[in-house]
Protein backbone atom coordinates (compact mmCIF):
# COMPACT_ATOMS: atom_id res chain seq x y z
CA UNK A 1 0.00 0.00 0.00
CA UNK A 2 1.33 3.02 -1.10
CA UNK A 3 1.45 5.85 1.62
CA UNK A 4 0.15 9.35 1.36
CA UNK A 5 3.46 10.54 0.85
CA UNK A 6 5.15 8.05 -2.04
CA UNK A 7 1.88 9.23 -3.85
CA UNK A 8 2.69 13.15 -3.36
CA UNK A 9 6.11 12.64 -4.34
CA UNK A 10 5.07 11.35 -7.93
CA UNK A 11 3.36 14.52 -8.68
CA UNK A 12 5.72 16.35 -10.94
CA UNK A 13 4.97 19.77 -9.13
CA UNK A 14 6.38 18.40 -6.42
CA UNK A 15 9.64 16.87 -7.94
CA UNK A 16 9.76 20.34 -9.05
CA UNK A 17 9.16 21.91 -5.41
CA UNK A 18 11.70 19.61 -4.16
CA UNK A 19 14.67 19.82 -6.43
CA UNK A 20 14.10 23.89 -5.77
CA UNK A 21 14.44 24.09 -2.24
CA UNK A 22 17.70 25.63 -1.99
CA UNK A 23 18.98 28.15 0.34
CA UNK A 24 17.69 31.72 -0.51
CA UNK A 25 15.01 30.26 -3.08
CA UNK A 26 11.39 31.46 -2.82
CA UNK A 27 8.91 29.04 -4.20
CA UNK A 28 4.75 28.86 -3.28
CA UNK A 29 2.34 26.30 -3.44
CA UNK A 30 -0.88 26.91 -3.67
CA UNK A 31 -4.47 24.63 -4.14
CA UNK A 32 -3.64 22.34 -0.56
CA UNK A 33 -5.66 21.85 2.22
CA UNK A 34 -6.27 20.03 5.11
CA UNK A 35 -3.81 17.48 6.16
CA UNK A 36 -1.64 17.95 2.74
CA UNK A 37 -0.03 20.49 3.98
CA UNK A 38 1.71 18.51 6.57
CA UNK A 39 1.88 15.63 4.26
CA UNK A 40 3.80 18.55 1.91
CA UNK A 41 6.16 19.57 4.71
CA UNK A 42 6.90 15.75 6.13
CA UNK A 43 7.73 14.78 2.50
CA UNK A 44 10.07 18.07 1.98
CA UNK A 45 11.79 16.68 5.44
CA UNK A 46 12.23 13.28 4.52
CA UNK A 47 13.33 13.97 1.29
CA UNK A 48 16.01 16.92 1.88
CA UNK A 49 17.03 15.50 5.75
CA UNK A 50 17.24 20.04 6.44
CA UNK A 51 15.41 21.39 8.99
CA UNK A 52 11.83 22.13 8.29
CA UNK A 53 9.67 25.46 10.05
CA UNK A 54 5.74 25.34 9.42
CA UNK A 55 4.09 28.67 10.90
CA UNK A 56 0.77 28.64 11.52
CA UNK A 57 -1.73 30.90 12.97
CA UNK A 58 -2.33 30.12 16.13
CA UNK A 59 -1.41 27.37 18.38
CA UNK A 60 -4.73 24.85 17.72
CA UNK A 61 -3.36 24.99 14.14
CA UNK A 62 0.82 24.30 15.34
CA UNK A 63 -1.16 21.26 17.31
CA UNK A 64 -2.66 19.55 14.43
CA UNK A 65 0.31 20.09 12.51
CA UNK A 66 2.56 18.13 14.94
CA UNK A 67 0.31 15.30 15.39
CA UNK A 68 -0.31 14.84 11.55
CA UNK A 69 3.92 15.01 11.52
CA UNK A 70 4.46 13.02 13.70
CA UNK A 71 2.25 10.26 12.19
CA UNK A 72 3.47 10.77 8.93
CA UNK A 73 7.07 10.94 9.81
CA UNK A 74 7.28 8.13 11.57
CA UNK A 75 5.89 5.94 8.99
CA UNK A 76 8.44 6.98 6.87
CA UNK A 77 11.70 6.41 9.08
CA UNK A 78 9.99 3.64 11.29
CA UNK A 79 11.73 6.47 14.25
CA UNK A 80 9.57 6.14 17.75
CA UNK A 81 10.60 9.51 18.36
CA UNK A 82 10.27 11.43 15.20
CA UNK A 83 12.41 14.80 15.34
CA UNK A 84 8.78 16.90 15.35
CA UNK A 85 9.12 19.67 17.55
CA UNK A 86 6.60 22.37 18.76
CA UNK A 87 7.74 26.06 19.37
CA UNK A 88 5.10 27.21 21.79
CA UNK A 89 4.57 30.81 21.77
CA UNK A 90 4.53 32.65 25.92
CA UNK A 91 1.71 34.21 27.06
CA UNK A 92 4.08 36.60 29.14
CA UNK A 93 6.94 39.14 27.97
CA UNK A 94 10.58 38.55 27.75
CA UNK A 95 12.11 39.75 30.63
CA UNK A 96 8.84 38.87 32.80
CA UNK A 97 9.18 35.92 35.09
CA UNK A 98 6.30 36.01 36.91
CA UNK A 99 3.63 32.98 36.16
CA UNK A 100 5.77 31.79 33.35
CA UNK A 101 4.99 28.29 32.56
CA UNK A 102 8.30 26.19 32.95
CA UNK A 103 6.71 23.65 30.48
CA UNK A 104 6.27 25.99 27.63
CA UNK A 105 9.79 27.28 28.27
CA UNK A 106 11.17 23.78 28.16
CA UNK A 107 9.54 23.15 24.85
CA UNK A 108 11.20 26.45 23.06
CA UNK A 109 14.73 25.83 24.95
CA UNK A 110 15.23 22.05 23.31
CA UNK A 111 13.82 23.07 19.83
CA UNK A 112 16.55 26.07 19.90
CA UNK A 113 19.38 23.75 22.05
CA UNK A 114 18.29 21.29 18.60
CA UNK A 115 18.75 23.70 16.01
CA UNK A 116 22.07 24.60 17.99
CA UNK A 117 23.32 21.32 17.33
CA UNK A 118 22.84 21.43 13.93
CA UNK A 119 19.72 18.48 14.34
CA UNK A 120 17.37 18.52 10.71
CA UNK A 121 13.93 18.77 12.23
CA UNK A 122 10.58 20.16 11.76
CA UNK A 123 9.87 23.13 13.87
CA UNK A 124 5.77 23.92 13.73
CA UNK A 125 5.66 27.62 15.54
CA UNK A 126 2.41 30.00 15.98
CA UNK A 127 2.91 33.15 13.69
CA UNK A 128 3.24 34.50 17.49
CA UNK A 129 5.68 31.99 18.78
CA UNK A 130 8.62 33.49 16.24
CA UNK A 131 7.68 36.94 17.28
CA UNK A 132 8.29 36.41 20.48
CA UNK A 133 12.44 38.18 21.58
CA UNK A 134 14.47 35.07 22.61
CA UNK A 135 18.27 34.98 23.86
CA UNK A 136 20.69 34.99 20.44
CA UNK A 137 22.03 32.22 18.94
CA UNK A 138 25.65 32.81 20.32
CA UNK A 139 24.75 34.10 23.26
CA UNK A 140 22.96 30.92 24.04
CA UNK A 141 26.13 28.46 22.71
CA UNK A 142 28.37 30.96 24.63
CA UNK A 143 26.35 30.13 27.94
CA UNK A 144 26.73 26.26 27.79
CA UNK A 145 28.23 24.57 30.83
CA UNK A 146 30.15 21.61 30.35
CA UNK A 147 30.77 18.91 32.96
CA UNK A 148 32.72 16.11 33.06
CA UNK A 149 33.84 13.39 35.49
CA UNK A 150 37.13 14.22 36.78
CA UNK A 151 36.65 17.98 36.48
CA UNK A 152 37.70 20.41 38.98
CA UNK A 153 35.21 22.94 40.05
CA UNK A 154 34.01 24.95 43.17
CA UNK A 155 30.52 23.87 44.33
CA UNK A 156 29.70 27.52 45.69
CA UNK A 157 30.99 28.92 42.11
CA UNK A 158 29.06 26.32 40.03
CA UNK A 159 25.88 27.45 42.16
CA UNK A 160 26.65 31.00 41.48
CA UNK A 161 27.10 30.09 37.58
CA UNK A 162 23.85 28.63 37.39
CA UNK A 163 21.88 31.52 38.88
CA UNK A 164 22.99 33.42 36.43
CA UNK A 165 21.71 31.34 33.69
CA UNK A 166 18.32 31.59 35.15
CA UNK A 167 18.38 28.17 37.62
CA UNK A 168 16.75 29.47 41.29
CA UNK A 169 18.17 27.63 44.38
CA UNK A 170 15.32 25.60 46.27
CA UNK A 171 16.51 22.66 48.23
CA UNK A 172 15.62 19.62 47.35
CA UNK A 173 15.35 20.25 44.17
CA UNK A 174 11.52 19.50 42.17
CA UNK A 175 10.71 20.95 39.16
CA UNK A 176 12.74 22.02 35.94
CA UNK A 177 15.26 25.64 36.89
CA UNK A 178 15.73 24.43 40.27
CA UNK A 179 19.47 23.99 41.47
CA UNK A 180 20.63 23.38 45.30
CA UNK A 181 23.95 22.88 47.08
CA UNK A 182 24.11 20.15 50.06
CA UNK A 183 27.80 19.89 51.56
CA UNK A 184 29.60 18.64 48.07
CA UNK A 185 26.17 17.33 46.30
CA UNK A 186 25.12 19.75 43.70
CA UNK A 187 21.49 19.18 42.05
CA UNK A 188 20.22 20.72 38.92
CA UNK A 189 17.35 20.39 37.08
CA UNK A 190 17.51 21.28 33.01
CA UNK A 191 14.98 22.73 31.45
CA UNK A 192 15.34 20.14 28.82
CA UNK A 193 16.59 17.22 30.42
CA UNK A 194 13.82 14.13 31.67
CA UNK A 195 14.88 14.04 35.30
CA UNK A 196 17.21 16.62 37.58
CA UNK A 197 20.93 15.80 38.03
CA UNK A 198 23.11 15.07 40.48
CA UNK A 199 26.76 16.33 40.70
CA UNK A 200 29.05 14.56 43.67
CA UNK A 201 32.40 16.10 44.59
CA UNK A 202 35.21 14.84 46.27
CA UNK A 203 36.78 18.22 47.38
CA UNK A 204 37.01 20.62 44.48
CA UNK A 205 37.04 17.11 41.73
CA UNK A 206 33.82 15.47 39.87
CA UNK A 207 33.47 12.26 41.10
CA UNK A 208 30.23 11.63 39.75
CA UNK A 209 27.01 12.85 38.10
CA UNK A 210 24.13 10.93 37.84
CA UNK A 211 20.56 11.40 37.05
CA UNK A 212 17.82 10.93 39.78
CA UNK A 213 14.08 10.39 40.36
CA UNK A 214 12.67 13.27 42.16
CA UNK A 215 10.57 11.02 44.33
CA UNK A 216 12.34 8.11 45.80
CA UNK A 217 15.73 10.61 45.16
CA UNK A 218 17.76 7.34 43.71
CA UNK A 219 19.78 7.70 40.92
CA UNK A 220 18.81 6.32 37.40
CA UNK A 221 21.72 6.99 34.92
CA UNK A 222 25.18 7.70 35.50
CA UNK A 223 26.93 10.38 33.18
CA UNK A 224 30.56 11.00 32.29
CA UNK A 225 29.53 14.07 30.53
CA UNK A 226 26.41 16.63 31.18
CA UNK A 227 26.44 20.27 29.48
CA UNK A 228 24.09 22.19 31.45
CA UNK A 229 21.85 24.81 29.17
CA UNK A 230 20.18 28.25 30.17
CA UNK A 231 16.80 28.09 32.43
CA UNK A 232 15.12 30.60 30.77
CA UNK A 233 15.08 32.80 27.18
CA UNK A 234 17.65 35.72 28.81
CA UNK A 235 20.74 35.30 30.16
CA UNK A 236 22.02 37.52 33.18
CA UNK A 237 25.92 38.54 33.43
CA UNK A 238 26.93 40.45 36.46
CA UNK A 239 29.09 43.25 34.34
CA UNK A 240 26.19 43.55 32.26
CA UNK A 241 23.92 43.91 34.92
CA UNK A 242 26.06 46.44 36.50
CA UNK A 243 26.64 48.67 33.45
CA UNK A 244 23.00 48.41 33.11
CA UNK A 245 22.47 49.75 37.03
CA UNK A 246 24.84 52.86 36.42
CA UNK A 247 23.07 53.30 33.43
CA UNK A 248 19.81 53.84 35.75
CA UNK A 249 21.48 55.31 38.19
CA UNK A 250 22.68 57.93 35.78
CA UNK A 251 19.39 58.45 34.33
CA UNK A 252 17.68 58.94 37.54
CA UNK A 253 20.38 61.81 38.88
CA UNK A 254 20.13 63.48 35.52
CA UNK A 255 16.12 63.66 35.58
CA UNK A 256 16.45 64.34 38.82
CA UNK A 257 18.45 67.40 38.31
CA UNK A 258 15.66 68.85 35.63
CA UNK A 259 12.64 68.32 38.16
CA UNK A 260 14.89 70.33 40.61
CA UNK A 261 15.95 72.94 38.41
CA UNK A 262 12.60 73.23 36.96
CA UNK A 263 11.52 74.01 40.58
CA UNK A 264 9.23 70.49 41.26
Amino acid sequence: MLSLVTLLERLPGFRSLRDGAEPGSRQRAAGLAGSARSVLAASLFYRTRRTVLVVTAGTRQAENYVDDLHALIRTETDDLAPPVRLFPSLPTLLYDEVGVDRQLVGQRLEVMEALLRGEPQVVVAPLSAILHRTVPPAEMRGSELSLQVGDRLDPAGLIEHLEQLGYRRHEPVLVPGECSLRGGIVDVYPMTAPQPVRIELWGDEIESIRLFDVNSQRSTLPQQRFVITVSRETVRHRAVDASVMADISSACEQQAGKLERAGR
